[in-house]
């Protein structure tokens, strides 16, 4: 059970609420993964003497972090972290609608692998880094009520990413790749070049995606840029089409 707290930040009075403090206090533990889905979180009694706010506060976060999907209550038996879901608005660039006016699916992102990789090309070229250097390789699949619709693959030069798996491996099935980089490494995504394309499934892609070997997919090949030109992710992304329509919003 989660009945500890570590490295617990004092709150005070200020500009920003108390209650907000909080929650956000208890969103890191669901987050970094030291309270998991489907275990109970402590109870709002323990939170408030923890950190020294009343009853009213601790329920307020509470009920906030319930209609983020983060926890969710039972009714006798308690509140428990919820399943991961990645929220729309941190969405940047995997969004699927029926049409312009329809809703965009929400995702649970399950993380298939994250392992250092010799480099190959065209990423290491891509990268802009010696074709030696060795890569991280992230595999995910993009989940949604409709079934698995995406299966990306990303790869980042170990040398920029110390300690990655360490770092972020437990935070990505809760936040973009783009929000666990930016947090936890300091680099922030400017920009992304894509390359767009139909390809057929192979057997990894069919056997993610739950479709058949051959079968035609959309192929997305991205490059993700931070300052001064730098790319720092190179990306292959398959797409199962039919369910639905990826949408693009050009400003």
């Amino acid at each position: 059970m989660s009945n500890s707290f570590n490295n617990k930040k004092e709150l005070v009075s200020g500009p920003i609420p108390v209650y907000y403090q909080l929650q956000n206090e208890l969103k890191k533990y669901i987050e970094d993964g030291e309270w998991v889905p489907g275990e109970p979180i402590p109870s709002s009694r323990k939170i408030a003497e923890a950190y020294s706010v009343s009853m009213g506060t601790v329920q307020k976060a509470i009920a906030n972090l319930e209609k983020e999907k983060y926890i969710y209550c039972v009714q006798g038996k308690g509140t428990f972290v919820g399943k991961p879901v990645i929220h729309k608005e941190s969405i940047r660039y995997t969004l699927l609608r029926k049409d312009f006016d329809g809703d965009d699916l929400r995702f649970k992102i399950k993380l298939i692998g994250t392992e250092k990789v010799k480099g190959f090309q065209p990423a290491n070229r891509l990268l802009k880094i010696s074709k030696n250097e060795e890569l991280y390789r992230i595999r995910r699949v993009f989940v949604s009520s409709v079934g698995p619709i995406v299966y990306a693959i990303s790869y980042l030069p170990c040398k920029k990413f110390e300690d990655f798996e360490e770092k972020v491996g437990k935070r990505l099935g809760r936040m973009t790749m783009y929000e666990v980089i930016e947090r936890k490494f300091g680099l922030t995504t400017l920009k992304n070049k894509e390359l767009f394309s139909i390809a057929l499934a192979d057997e990894e892609t069919a056997k993610f995606l739950q479709i058949k070997k051959g079968d035609t997919v959309l192929s997305v090949e991205m490059l993700s840029y931070t300052y001064k030109e730098q790319p720092y992710e190179y990306r292959l992304g398959y797409w199962q089409p039919g369910k639905r329509k990826l949408y693009r919003e050009l400003i």
